[in-house]
């Protein structure tokens, strides 16, 4: 079996692990990718999907920016740099979180990703998020929609310096 096409969907992908590999959600990385070789060839972005889809499985995608955002960007077939923030492109926001909600309902989302996507969208100069991410559109409306860039880019970097000094905090707990 060939899995190396670029455009092989997520949600195919996830078709073809449960009925090939039933334990590919909990099977530690040697033992699945294992496997995986018996079953054909795979790619590295076929291999960063799986990863993405074991996350959304098993980790608060949800809940966490810095991990909502890498996964976004893998299920789409990009390869993430887990040591940068890198924002994804508006397009790629929304069609990640299309990919997302068929497998974890965003309306379920916390505050931290909508308030992320909401500034991702205002960073990209859009004023509005559409369906499955508009619950962000009331950080949006609380900042406004005409915002000049500057008022974009600080809006953003102003929720990376919370979400740093939050997790500094933490640290500190420790």
């Amino acid at each position: 079996m060939d899995l190396t096409s670029p455009e092989l969907h997520p949600l195919l992908l996830r078709r073809i692990l449960d009925s090939k590999i039933p334990e590919w959600v909990s099977a530690d990385s040697d033992t699945l990718w294992g496997k995986l070789r018996l079953i054909g060839v795979f790619s590295t972005t076929t291999k960063n999907k799986i990863q993405a889809l074991r996350t959304v499985l098993r980790a608060p995608v949800l809940e966490d920016w810095r991990i909502f955002e890498d996964t976004v960007l893998a299920l789409l077939g990009g390869s993430p740099n887990f040591q940068d923030i890198s924002p994804p492109s508006y397009i790629e926001l929304i069609g990640g979180s299309h990919i997302l909600d068929s497998l974890l309902p965003i309306q379920f989302a916390s505050d931290e990703i909508l308030r992320y996507c909401a500034a991702v969208a205002m960073f990209r100069g859009v004023p509005e998020l559409v369906p499955p991410l508009t619950g962000g559109n009331e950080y949006i409306l609380r900042h406004g929609p005409f915002a000049d860039e500057m008022s974009r880019a600080n809006l953003f970097r102003s929720f990376l310096d919370t979400l740093l000094k939050e997790q500094e905090m933490r640290l500190e707990a420790i």
